[in-house]
This record gives structure tokens, C-alpha cells and sequence, in this order.
């Protein structure tokens, strides 16, 4: 078992499947399942959901990446991403990102739910790639879809806006629909 652990770590990866515990593991496909039972119950292994393991030890610092790797494609965004870039004093419980896919919610034991929102394709763009490898929303761009998520309907009292981009944000804003672009003319970014 100490052996198959110290293979999971070696290969620094955020989430597993089958397919690539039975190539690190050097086994066959089908004897994946009662490995992966075992690691499971001997509390090294987390099932996220089907066909998807995190290391325990590693998941609750890797939340971000394993949100990227749960559902494909996405990008971290929305309050995640805010609060993230310093932009909001909320600390969200939940990691939420965006998806040009279906809308999703995930919630593994000992870990943080995982929220996906669905933006339409035309929208789902602007996407940076941090220095861990963690797709996601410019703090601009997060406050955009979560204006067109919510509607316009935000506490702005909990933002320090002085540290966004405004020339960035209404170069972006061209991309939402007008209720977008008026909530932020209306907030207190632009008054």
C-alpha cells in the first residue's frame, strides 16, 4: 500500500482516473477497482465523484486545481476568483468556476463543494493560467460573470474596487449583454 501511495504523490497530479492509476501502478485497467477500493478506505485516496480520486494529503491546498480538473474545460471565477485576488472580503466555502458546459455542483467529503456555472461559449473567454497551472477569470472578468450570474444584485460594500482595472472592465463589458454592462455603469466602480 506505502508503495502505491508514494507513486500517487511522485506523480503530482491533482485528481486520478482509472486509466491513469493503472499506468502509474503498472496494472490492468480492470484490476484498478479494488485498488482504488482499498486506497479509498485506508484514507489515502477521496472519491470526488465516478472515476475521479484526489490524495487526501494533498487535496484541501489543491482545491483550485482540482476544481479546474474535475470538469473540462474551466476556469476559476466569480467570488472564487475575487476573493483570490484580494478584490472581496467574503471567503466563499464554496470553489466556483465557470463552464462553457452543463451547470454542476460537486460535494466530496472533507473537502469544499465545487460549483460550476454555466456562460455561454461567446462569453467564456479571458481565461489566464496562474502559476500553479490553475485556469481562471481575471479578478475583471470574474466581477463580469458574476454580474451576469446574479443579475446585477451585488455588496459592494464588500469589495475594495480600487484594485481593479477599470479600463479592462469596460473593454470586457463589451462582451455581456447590456443589463450587464448597465449594472456596472450603475455601481459604485463608475459613479
Amino acid at each position: 500500500m506505502r508503495v502505491k501511495e508514494r507513486l500517487l504523490r511522485q506523480s503530482g497530479l491533482a485528481v486520478f482516473d482509472r486509466r491513469v492509476i493503472a499506468n502509474l501502478l503498472g496494472v490492468a485497467y480492470p484490476s484498478t477497482n479494488p485498488i482504488l477500493d482499498r486506497l479509498v478506505r485506508a484514507g489515502i485516496l477521496t472519491r470526488l465523484r465516478r472515476d475521479r480520486y484526489v490524495l487526501n494529503e494533498t487535496a484541501a491546498a489543491r482545491t483550485r486545481k482540482i476544481a479546474n480538473e474535475l470538469v473540462k474545460p474551466s476556469a476559476i471565477s466569480l467570488w472564487t476568483a475575487l476573493s483570490d485576488a484580494g478584490i472581496t472580503t467574503q471567503a466563499p466555502r464554496t470553489v466556483q468556476s465557470v463552464t462553457p458546459k452543463r451547470p454542476v455542483d460537486v460535494a466530496p467529503d472533507n473537502l469544499p463543494m465545487f460549483q460550476y456555472v454555466h456562460l455561454p461559449p461567446v462569453l467564456y473567454a479571458g481565461i489566464v493560467l496562474d502559476g500553479d497551472g490553475v485556469f481562471r477569470m481575471p479578478p475583471e472578468k470574474a466581477l463580469l460573470d458574476l454580474l451576469y450570474v446574479q443579475g446585477g444584485a451585488l455588496d459592494w460594500s464588500s469589495m475594495d474596487l480600487k484594485r481593479l482595472n477599470r479600463a479592462m472592465l469596460r473593454r470586457m463589458a463589451g462582451l455581456f449583454p447590456e443589463r450587464v454592462r448597465l449594472a456596472l455603469i450603475a455601481s459604485p466602480l463608475f459613479r
